[in-house]
């Protein structure tokens, strides 16, 4: 756009005359330009990008090839969430053809987070640009395993064929070896003990910090709790089974990683005298049950082996059990179509409708991952939960050593249809000094500072059991924080003659957190 315009002067000066006044008359042109401005790249993808290893930057080069200066200015598009990127400066004065730098940063916070953010660049003439900015962020990328011999390996291997062989009942795990994320102890007489090693393995390029949520001294102690797998290495954890009493124990054990989806480890043992042999706990037999629906969890283990008998009748008769089993006889089918339909794709412990989560289209996480994570955040009162605590925290304020031990109550209710047994293991104080190896057993050994009573209890279909719990603490000026396992399983399961391997129904282990001190 081309503008002239006259402008005329006067002014008052001594000229040659003496008349005092000066006319002139000056001209003045100018040409409008609109701004151009042009940024490169315009888009950015960062990929994955490890949480906590740092800001993320880009160049952006920004060139302006009109004939006049550009003022530009950089807000982004959209300003309803909390921004993971930034672009910078916000106000920049680029001279005619000339170029300069923005600088484009990411900052990860959440592990599997997706972020696509746009940044708008406009001029006072109404030209712009755009540039388009995105990412996802990755935590480390860490895997639990037992540490396993070639000869271990196979034998897991054939016996998970066997399990899976014809006749072995609908209610055995199918697919595939047991989850490598398993300990099994087998069986070990009461008052010995047994170990194994569970390896944590980091494939990333950060370390790793992990935490064990276990109790150290538990019926299955942790040698260490929680550290630092180094990037691209590993760290072996020993996990040692040390059984107190006859009968069989399951826990499953969550492993926590900082900046990561939570691990777990499912550790499974029998103890045994020469009374006392419980039916052998395997692998196959808990993920079994977490196939069963919600409604055949809580059937007596008698029921369970009914319900086998009329599937496996109607699948021989050529019908449908999902459809027979509930219209004749009013029990839940074994298996459901959305069990069926993803048992191939999850884990096999992690196939329980009822803990299976639906996921948002933005969420980028596993869907095996999803429902681990709602596992075990679940509520210990959850609806469909077999048995469960009236308290799952108990403060026992202060007590002197030696003084009367103060005692409190905790309910536990049975919710399943048949009779149950509880057994209380209490750890060993966790200030009684360590026994090395080889050395004998001395009084240290056998010192606790929190007692339940009664310390096993046999609890009816649908009734309540209350229990005392005493503190009683060996040292004085000290804190003290442990778990109380209560193991809940059904009457049958005390010896093998009752169970087989289709109505086996495994323990549950729930923990009482119990604190108190000694000032």
């Amino acid at each position: 756009l081309d503008a002239v315009a006259a402008v005329t002067v006067e002014g008052v000066g001594d000229d040659v005359a003496g008349s005092g006044w000066e006319r002139h008359t000056v001209a003045l042109s100018a040409t409008s330009k609109f701004q151009h401005i042009h940024v490169t790249p315009s888009r950015v993808d960062l990929g994955d990008v490890m949480v906590g290893s740092g800001p993320h930057v880009r160049l952006i080069t920004l060139s302006n090839p009109g004939p006049v200066r550009a003022t530009v200015t950089v807000r982004p598009a959209e300003s309803d969430r909390a921004p993971h990127f930034t672009l910078g400066p916000q106000r920049v004065l680029v001279e005619a053809g000339a170029t300069t730098q923005l600088r484009l940063v990411y900052q990860p916070r959440v592990h599997g987070s997706f972020s696509c953010e746009r940044f708008q660049l406009t001029t006072p003439g109404g030209s712009g640009a755009s540039v388009e900015a995105k990412a996802c962020a990755r935590g480390p990328r860490v895997t639990i395993a037992r540490k396993d011999s070639a000869s271990a390996a196979a034998a897991a291997t054939a016996a998970a064929a066997a399990a899976t062989a014809p006749g072995r009942g609908t209610l055995t795990a199918r697919g595939g070896p047991p989850p490598s994320s398993s300990l099994a102890f087998g069986d070990v007489p009461v008052g010995s003990s047994r170990s194994h090693v569970c390896r944590l393995r980091n494939a990333s390029d950060a370390p790793a910090h992990f935490c064990v949520m276990a109790e150290a001294g538990g019926i299955f102690a942790f040698g260490q709790t929680q550290g630092v797998v180094p990037a691209r290495l590993f760290t072996d954890v020993v996990v040692v089974f040390s059984p107190r009493c006859p009968g069989n124990f399951y826990r499953r054990v969550y492993v926590l990683v900082r900046d990561s989806d939570p691990l777990f480890i499912d550790l499974l043992g029998s103890g045994m005298d020469e009374r006392t042999r419980p039916f052998p706990i395997r692998q196959r037999h808990v993920d079994a049950f977490r196939l069963r629906p919600p409604a055949l969890r809580l059937m007596a283990p008698d029921s369970v082996k009914e319900v086998a008998r009329l599937h496996r009748e109607a699948e021989e008769a050529g019908a449908d059990p999902e459809a027979e089993l509930p219209r004749r006889h009013g029990v839940p089918a074994l298996t459901s179509p959305l069990t069926r339909a993803t048992e191939a794709e999850l884990s096999p412990a992690l196939t329980d409708p009822s803990t299976r989560a639906s996921l948002t289209p933005g969420e980028d996480r596993t869907r095996a991952a999803a429902a681990l994570l709602e596992e075990m955040l679940q509520p210990p009162d959850a609806p469909g939960r077999p048995f469960v605590l009236s308290r799952t925290v108990i403060q026992m304020g202060s007590v002197l050593a030696g003084a009367l031990p103060p005692k409190q109550v905790v309910s536990l209710t049975n919710r399943s249809a048949g009779k149950v047994t509880v057994q209380w293991l209490v750890p060993r104080s966790s200030l009684a000094p360590e026994r090395g190896q080889g050395e004998p057993a001395s009084a240290d050994d056998d010192v606790r500072d929190f007692a339940v009573s009664p310390p096993v209890c046999d609890i009816d279909a649908g009734a309540t059991a209350d229990f005392s719990v005493a503190f009683r603490p060996h040292q004085a000026s000290a804190w003290f924080a442990q778990e109380l396992e209560a193991v809940v399983f059904p009457k049958q399961n005390r010896t093998f003659r009752l169970v087989d391997d289709v109505s086996f129904t495994p323990p549950e282990t729930l923990l009482l957190r119990v604190m108190g001190n000694s000032f």
